[in-house]
């Protein structure tokens, strides 16, 4: 398993002027040098209004770092189990030219969350809609993980009984602790849906105790893929983003002890 960050933790230093702020392409070194990871969770926000050359120069500077881009996420839930032909169409397109960003930058899986229209057989919709999206990634070689869809897919059951419904060797789950917290028994919600996963995110401001119920249960099911810190922006965010790694890297040692 290998740490990494989802970068959007750092959006206000990205956005800041003068003192504290930081520039995107000087992120990769940052990333290393402030928090000691190795590898990057970016969001599709990070890349807006970017031109091509940009994006190979952070993906240079990820290389020379060592710090890969390693996810892709879209934070926006796509309309991909909408009725309406062409709003369906649009969305599918949007995950389109997000797979070729991904591509571009080296990335191994995009990361989407499906929004639910309301309708009975949205779940029948949605997954027709990913199966071609999943050939595209496929011929990318990317994999699309799919994150928790509040309605459409609402429990672990359901959002495992989508990837599957889907098929395919390219698609699979983007689990996040939050998520999984917020279900009541965060360690059954990741035995669930962890198997199906090669990256998960570690985001939400919880205790130590509950991010070593999740480190345990990802463990248990043999989870080898990356695992990103990801609390909110704001105040004090470093000093959250290193205190979450402590609390990570203990869990770990623990487990193994045990």
């Amino acid at each position: 398993m290998l740490l990494t960050l989802a970068v959007d933790a750092l959006r206000d230093q990205l956005k800041s002027v003068g003192k504290g702020s930081l520039a995107p392409l000087d992120m990769p070194d940052f990333v290393v040098r402030e928090f000691e990871l190795r590898g990057l969770h970016v969001s599709t926000t990070l890349f807006a209004g970017w031109a091509i050359g940009d994006i190979d120069k952070f993906r240079d500077r990820c290389d020379k770092a060592g710090c890969p881009c390693l996810v892709m996420t879209e934070p926006t839930p796509l309309k991909l189990a909408d009725h309406d032909g062409m709003v369906a169409d649009a969305a599918a397109d949007r995950v389109s030219k997000i797979l070729k960003v991904a591509h571009r930058l080296g990335c191994a899986s995009v990361a989407i969350r499906v929004d639910d229209p309301g309708d009975d057989d949205a779940f029948e919709v949605a997954c027709d809609h990913l199966r071609d999206i999943v050939r595209q990634a496929e011929r990318a070689e990317i994999n699309l993980l799919v994150g928790e869809c509040p309605g459409l897919a609402p429990t672990a059951q359901a959002l495992t009984d989508l990837v599957r419904r889907v098929g395919g060797f390219r698609i699979g789950s983007f689990p996040t602790f939050a998520a999984a917290h917020a279900s009541g028994d965060p360690s059954e919600y990741l035995r669930q849906v962890a198997p199906y996963a090669t990256a998960i995110s570690a985001s939400g401001e919880l205790d130590a105790p509950v991010i070593a119920k999740c480190v345990e249960a990802i463990r248990a099911v043999g989870f080898d893929g990356t695992l990103a810190i990801d609390p909110a922006p704001g105040k004090d965010v470093a000093k959250r983003i290193l205190t979450a790694k402590e609390a990570i890297e203990a869990a770990f040692l623990e487990a193994q002890d045990a």
